[in-house]
């Protein structure tokens, strides 16, 4: 006998519909979820664009006051302090979206010149800005006044300034058993944090490129470049720097903020030994026809007029506990391989001479102190600074390791409690030339400073390693050459293996704005201020 299914399918049907009611609530209330978290991400992103455009507005808007007031800003510090605190309080007040402070107690503890820290905030970002007198080469990683040359693969941690030609080249040039040699690798890296893009100037000439591995052909002694280079004009290096790099490891072309702001060595060198109380003569004022005679009559001019004073030393070992007396004037030429050299605080050590610098086989030579140089240095083995040089001659860096004093450097990298460390700061009037250091070696050397010329300079990380944490400027032409790989001793050439690997270059640069900090009373005065920004930072 057959039963009704009529109750039994009522059932069913009310069953399904409930797991389909409750299947679309569920999927509804995901949607909702997921709208609402795709709403909040979108807020954050939005949120985090106008902090970082409030940032860039602030430290722009600095930029601008230091520029456009420089001068006055340098009448006094009270004029300066009352005024920058004015500045401030009417940027606040306008609630653009960021804040400015003046921040100086917290990182430096010089209380004359005319160097400020200002924090620029907008939740969750933030940024330093140094308002400082010295020079502009201290902003850069790597530059030139004249013409800047990169073949190879040098790694680049900051920004690079040219002041004519940008050439760029994947054929590094290297010196092998006195012979020429050149070697295609990869283009150049400039290396970023996230956050901050390095920043490409070339003031006046455009950038010339070469990828060919073809770049140059050998004539005689020298080198010259081949038809392979194209120019890239500065109008279209906003667009096509990459082009001139490695992948994706770019700089942003930039334009600059403040005029360069140069330094004369032996105008500067005068005003130091003026400065403990040697009066030498203004230099004369006879005419010449070009700066390198100028300068030579200048550097002429400081040597006869040093030579009329009595010398404090002429053996070198009694350097090792020089007096507290304005300042120490050696005569000669000093081979200084003691175990330490300390000059007293705020004075200075003249050496009327060539001086030699050279670790005794032992420990490094530690040297504290600020020095003027008449004649040439030479920097061999293992040594460590606290200072600020001045050389009217050349400056030869040859198996080098310069490190932090003492190696007191809180740390290898570039953070907060970089403020404490010892600087090393180099100028020299004469050519600056880099050479053998490691050859061939994979342990790295390292100059853990600032190197200045106002000649030519021209270094290699084709055989050897370096890394330079501080920066490299050079007036006359800079040139680089660096290959990024494994490099073993052969002949007539060496032996390569390429890396692809950006760490793998031979020759890497750090920019370091910070390490001038302690040294401004003995930097060489300008009569201009820059605001120099350092790099953003994140809330954690």
């Amino acid at each position: 006998m057959l039963k009704s299914q009529k109750g039994s399918t009522l059932i069913a049907v009310m069953l399904v519909f409930l797991v389909l009611t409750t299947l679309l609530l569920v999927l509804l209330a995901a949607n909702i979820g997921g709208a609402k978290r795709t709403e909040m991400r979108e807020t954050d992103i939005t949120e985090n664009l106008d902090a970082l455009a409030a940032i860039k507005e602030g430290v722009a808007v600095t930029q601008a006051f230091i520029t456009n007031n420089s001068p006055t800003l340098l009448t006094s510090n009270t004029t300066y302090d009352s005024k920058l605190k004015l500045f401030m309080d009417e940027e606040n007040a306008k609630n653009s979206g960021y804040k400015l402070k003046d921040v100086t107690i917290d990182h430096t503890t010089l209380t004359d010149g005319f160097t400020r820290v200002l924090n620029v905030t907008s939740p969750p970002y933030s940024q330093l800005v140094y308002v400082t007198a010295t020079p502009s080469f201290l902003k850069y990683a790597l530059g030139s006044r004249s013409n800047l040359t990169m073949n190879g693969s040098p790694s680049i941690q900051g920004d690079i300034y040219s002041r004519f030609s940008l050439n760029i080249s994947n054929e590094a040039l290297y010196l092998n058993n006195s012979v020429l040699q050149s070697k295609s690798t990869y283009l150049p890296v400039s290396k970023h944090s996230p956050e901050v893009t390095s920043e490409l100037f070339i003031e006046e000439g455009d950038l010339q490129l070469c990828t060919s591995g073809n770049c140059y052909s050998k004539t005689a002694n020298a080198f010259e470049k081949t038809a392979a280079w194209r120019t890239l004009s500065r109008e279209k290096l906003p667009i096509d720097i990459h082009t001139a790099f490695s992948d994706k490891y770019a700089p942003r072309y930039a334009q600059l903020d403040a005029p360069f702001a140069d330094i004369d060595i032996p105008g500067t060198f005068l005003e130091k030994v003026r400065d403990v109380g040697i009066m030498l003569k203004d230099f004369p004022t006879a005419f010449y026809d070009t700066e390198e005679k100028r300068n030579a009559a200048k550097v002429a001019h400081i040597r006869d007029e040093l030579a009329k004073e009595a010398p404090t030393y002429t053996d070198s070992k009694k350097l090792e506990n020089p007096p507290a007396s304005p300042y120490i004037l050696y005569r000669g030429d000093p081979n200084i391989n003691v175990s330490s050299l300390t000059v007293p605080e705020g004075k200075w050590l003249i050496i009327d001479g060539d001086a030699n610098f050279e670790d005794n086989g032992q420990k490094a030579l530690d040297i504290k102190g600020n020095i003027l140089i008449t004649g040439n240095l030479k920097l061999t083995g293992n040594l460590s600074f606290d200072s600020v040089i001045y050389v009217l001659g050349q400056t030869t860096i040859k198996n080098a390791d310069i490190h932090c004093y003492q190696n007191s450097c809180t740390t290898e990298t570039i953070d907060e409690d970089i403020w404490k460390n010892p600087a090393f700061i180099l100028m020299t009037q004469g050519n600056l030339d880099i050479n053998l250091v490691n050859k061939f070696n994979e342990s790295t050397s390292g100059i853990n400073g600032y190197l200045y010329t106002a000649s030519v300079a021209d270094v290699y990380g084709v055989g050897s390693l370096l890394n330079v944490t501080g920066g490299l400027f050079s007036k006359d032409n800079l040139t680089i050459n660096s290959f990024r790989g494994n490099a073993a001793d052969g002949t007539p050439e060496l032996k390569f293996t390429e890396k692809a690997d950006i760490e793998f270059s031979r020759f890497k640069i750090v920019n370091n704005k910070r390490l001038f900090f302690e040294q401004e009373d003995a930097l060489p005065k300008v009569k201009q201020l820059s605001a120099v920004p350092d790099r953003l930072e994140k809330d954690n």
